[in-house]
């Protein structure tokens, strides 16, 4: 009878965890099995930090794709962190005294040249769980428990939106996420100076923490003058870094393509005015930063309010700029913490639908990274490769053989991506007078957790039966 007892235990405790064992064994499988070239450019960039010369002269000299050259095209911070990284391969290199780590080859033949990619991919790895155990800080600051404090940095490292960029695509868009949520982190417990510096930071890696911090910023400060000290003092890293390139021709010449894409992707969405276009996107921030101006926090709200500004931000962002799918990792933080706080059903419905609309569009636009292509050059290969000839080359033209209409398609994912948004943004939109007591109201369950992970799930059963499947 004690043994049939501890037996029921053990299996109560494995069905209490199973949410946890399939993250940790799916994790395990993306990490091994996907990668996106992208970090193997940037990874490779960032070795010329080592050597003489001027760097983005020197990156643009570099093969790294069938397509060519592809040069460095962000800050110098980013490749810093990479290099720093790689700074213990480098030195056995060295020490060898031949390029062991195949740090200066696009030949990925050798599976100890592949390694310096799983080392790539290790760093984005860890700047993911630093960044979830910020969002659990957060949300025992915004007064979680920490059994649901825990769960919520669990919501995080489960969702489609953290999932897919890191452990599938190997997206670094994670690494100015740890300075972001650093810097909420210190902002609700309103510490500017902190505030300050890790948004500074953020900045330098990735541009589009800007959109958030301003907004943040006129929260809690509204004199004029102050405000203008501070944006310019958090911008002061990346004016330096320009000034400090001024002269460098290669530098603006990296960037001119890149900000120019940039530029065309933020600027997408318009409406036809008088004279021209008129951004969406530009006009909702500056009806963001107005509210966020005229806005006094009373009590808890300033909490409330850290939380939702960013979702209201990063929500209008990727409903109306070109983007890709890795990028919104960026989002994922905000999306989790929202959900914690208010786990009702049709939260729950929204973020299904918002997640499978994603995914969607995604397969449509972005073919190519949905693809055998982010297996054929990684691990899977050499331990078990597929000789014959792959019946289907992406996850969309297994869609097609579903349903053709790709046009039709495209229009309903994307209505329902965008219209996902706005309803859980108008259904999440802090009540008067907020507390911190209204947190606790609902609860995250084992069942929750198994339909948020079943989409992640999917995902990778789909990538590899492109891979396998010959028919």
């Amino acid at each position: 009878m004690k043994k049939l007892n501890k037996n029921i235990e053990v299996l109560e405790t494995l069905k209490s965890k199973m949410t946890l064992i399939i993250f940790i064994v799916l994790a395990m499988i993306s990490t091994l099995c996907f990668l996106h070239p992208d970090i193997f450019i940037t990874t490779r960039h960032s070795y010329y930090l080592y050597s003489h010369g001027n760097f983005y002269q020197n990156t643009m000299n570099v093969i790294v794709t069938a397509n060519g050259n592809v040069t460095a095209v962000y800050e110098l911070p980013l490749y810093l962190i990479f290099a720093v990284w790689n700074f213990p391969l480098y030195i056995i290199s060295k020490i060898l005294g031949h390029d062991a780590f195949g740090f200066y080859t696009s030949d990925l033949s050798k599976s100890i040249f592949i390694f310096k990619l799983l080392w790539a991919k290790i760093l984005v790895i860890i700047f993911l769980f630093s960044t979830s155990k910020y969002i659990q800080k957060i949300s025992l600051e915004l007064g979680f428990s920490l059994e649901k404090a825990k769960k919520t940095a669990f919501i995080f490292l489960i969702s489609i939106f953290t999932f897919f960029p890191v452990f599938i695509f190997s997206q670094y868009d994670i690494i100015p996420l740890f300075f972001i949520m650093a810097g909420i982190y210190h902002y609700i417990r309103k510490d500017k100076k902190k505030f300050f510096i890790y948004f500074a930071i953020a900045i330098t890696l990735k541009t589009y923490a800007i959109f958030i911090f301003l907004p943040l910023l006129l929260l809690i400060e509204k004199k004029i003058f102050k405000i203008l000290v501070n944006f310019l003092l958090v911008l002061s890293p990346l004016i330096f870094l320009k000034l400090f390139l001024i002269h460098d021709k290669f530098y603006h010449l990296s960037q001119i393509a890149f900000t120019n894409e940039m530029l065309r992707r933020l600027l997408a969405a318009t409406l036809m005015g008088s004279h021209g276009s008129i951004s969406i996107f530009i006009m909702i921030m500056f009806f963001i930063c107005l509210f966020s101006y005229l806005k006094y926090p009373e009590n808890d709200e300033l909490k409330i309010f850290s939380i939702y500004i960013p979702l209201l931000v990063y929500m209008s962002f990727f409903s109306l700029i070109l983007y890709h799918p890795q990028w919104l990792v960026i989002l994922a933080p905000f999306l989790c913490i929202t959900l914690a706080i208010n786990n009702t059903t049709i939260n729950r419905i929204l973020e299904v639908i918002l997640s499978v609309s994603y995914l969607i569009v995604s397969f449509i636009i972005f073919k190519v990274v949905f693809s055998v292509e982010i297996i054929n050059s990684y691990f899977l290969p050499k331990i078990y490769r597929n000789h014959g000839s792959q019946k289907f080359q992406n996850i969309n033209e297994i869609i097609q053989k579903v349903y053709k209409n790709e046009p039709v398609l495209l229009t309903l994912a994307l209505t329902l991506f965008v219209s996902s948004c706005i309803g859980f943004l108008v259904l999440n939109f802090p009540k008067k007078n907020w507390s911190i007591k209204d947190i606790e109201k609902t609860e995250i369950t084992e069942k929750d957790n198994l339909i948020r992970l079943s989409i992640p799930v999917v995902l990778v059963m789909l990538l590899l039966f492109c891979y396998y499947y010959s028919g």
